[in-house]
């Protein structure tokens, strides 16, 4: 795969509560991108997002993938994440690199509660979020309810950029109402066309609602915009893109994954309205004289990533996915870790579809890729060049909250069963064991049961270990209920002077 230059990648990262369509979401892009020739699907095993053994027998998604979809002389990075609250360790890191946050939102069922969490979540990251609702071809589905509850619930400014055409069963495709245009799919095939004169009544008055909440966004667009002007075309994009930046616009796009009505209007979108890693925050580093640096997505910048993401591949060991804030890298080029103070040798740099690889040479400033066989390098570490080293900010994993106690089931078993959780905690940082000095007993914690449940599926499934499963002992203990003074007296003669002591002790709670 050819770079990019920053200005022509896109990072957006989809989130949403368990079972709304988010890996559905993610394939139907890639089939509409071209990157298959059949649309996977998650119901039969055949998605390209979840192909890891786990998830398609499980049927959902567990770690979190980056899938590069070229689009229009575009690279949209599309990282599709676990909607499952025990996995929401790969969906913080994910959004942390992410420069846009799509919360998927289900037509028929509304905003629940791990939407409002996730909603709440981005905007603490600083990072601006869109809405995609989906399931249009459903029965019940209401676009305008869904996003009248986007704005009571979650207290954001949406702005409607894609209108659907029919509903339910009738649902055909989407007006793109920033450009006038109408997406119409039929037999997984999407016709660009003009708005009917049917439509356009309704189309202008629905753009009339954009441009109130773009004119807000410059004193300058809302001084003209009141003064009777309607705003350019330019104005419109500048203004709309400035509000994503800035988190004051949530624009709410919608469509069907199953019919694939609407996906390729939102892949359109994200290109020409979602913001570029150039216009994104800079990122702030913390130098190692202790001082505090901004960077930007500059080629020229010193090179600056951060790992967000490690995996291991019985074929090439360990990989780790990392996010370019400022600089650039080579295959075969020297690099600084900062957070561990040691030198590593960037190698076999490349992307992935599934289960593919494809080896890039060069890393631009604003994009993601993946490196193997680093010696030392973790979730979270900052790689970046020797001669202005510094580190990025930690990455706020969530705390662990329930845990296990495990053991082998033979002896052989012992030695391994260390190395085999080392592991794990390498690549899960939301996973983590120590052994309790008390009970000798091997302990294990995790977000829920269902993480821990996985994680030591795949303990059994790469190191071949067989483990019991109980619950950690609690080591209980008495204490004092009241104030006790007692005396004890010690006596002993044989001959001469002899002994004798006369000791209070008095002890109370505390």
């Amino acid at each position: 795969m050819k770079p990019y230059p920053p200005e022509r990648i896109r990072n957006i990262v989809l989130v949403g509560n368990k079972g709304v369509g988010k890996t559905s979401l993610g394939d139907a892009l890639c089939f509409v991108a071209g990157l298959n020739n059949r649309r996977g699907r998650v119901e039969d095993g055949t998605s390209l997002l979840d192909a890891d053994p786990q998830e398609l027998r499980r049927k959902q998604t567990i770690l979190a993938k980056v899938v590069p979809i070229e689009w229009r002389d575009h690279k949209i990075n599309l990282i599709d994440t676990p909607g499952f609250a025990d996995f929401w360790g790969e969906t913080v890191g994910a959004m942390w690199i992410a420069d846009v946050v799509v919360i998927v939102v289900d037509a028929s069922v509304g905003v629940p509660v791990a939407t409002k969490r996730l909603y709440k979540m981005a905007r603490e990251f600083g990072k601006p979020v869109a809405f995609f609702v989906t399931r249009l071809d459903q029965p019940d589905a209401d676009s305008d309810v869904v996003a009248a509850a986007i704005r009571e619930q979650l207290g954001a400014r949406a702005a409607i950029l894609a209108m659907p055409l029919g509903s339910g069963p009738e649902f055909r495709g989407v007006v793109d109402l920033l450009e006038c245009k109408t997406f119409v799919t039929a037999q997984e095939k999407t016709t660009v066309g003009d708005v009917d004169e049917g439509l356009r009544a309704k189309v202008e008055a629905a753009r009339t609602e954009i441009m109130d909440d773009v004119a807000e966004t410059e004193p300058e667009l809302m001084e003209k915009y009141l003064g009777g002007t309607v705003l350019s075309h330019e104005e419109l994009h500048h203004g709309l893109a400035k509000g994503i930046e800035e988190g004051t616009i949530a624009p709410i796009c919608c469509g069907s994954a199953l019919t694939l009505g609407g996906v390729e209007a939102f892949a359109q979108m994200v290109v020409d309205w979602f913001p570029a890693p150039t216009e994104a925050p800079a990122v702030e580093i913390s130098l190692e004289q202790g001082e505090k640096e901004t960077r930007r997505p500059d080629l020229a910048a010193p090179f600056t990533a951060q790992v967000f993401k490690s995996t291991s591949d019985p074929g090439i060991g360990d990989i780790a996915f990392f996010r370019v804030f400022a600089g650039q890298v080579s295959h075969g080029e020297d690099v600084y870790n900062a957070s561990r103070r040691t030198a590593e040798r960037m190698g076999h740099i490349f992307v992935m579809r599934g289960r593919e690889r494809m080896e890039v040479e060069k890393v631009c400033s604003g994009d993601i890729a993946a490196v193997a066989k680093l010696k030392g390098t973790g979730i979270g570490d900052t790689l970046c060049a020797k001669a202005r080293a510094g580190t990025c900010a930690a990455i706020p994993f969530p705390q662990p909250m329930i845990s296990l106690a495990v053991k082998p089931k033979t002896k052989a078993d012992q030695d391994k069963l260390g190395v085999g959780l080392q592991k794990l905690m390498a690549i899960d940082p939301t996973f983590r064991m120590h052994i309790d000095a008390e009970f000798n007993e091997t302990v294990v914690e995790g977000l829920g049961e269902i993480h821990l449940e996985t994680t030591l599926e795949r303990l059994r499934e790469r190191f071949g270990i067989d483990i019991e499963i109980g619950k950690p002992r609690v080591a209980y203990r008495e204490r004092l209920l009241r104030s006790v003074k007692v005396q004890g007296k010690y006596k002993k003669q044989s001959g001469g002077r002899g002994q004798y002591g006369d000791c209070w002790i008095e002890v109370q709670p505390l």
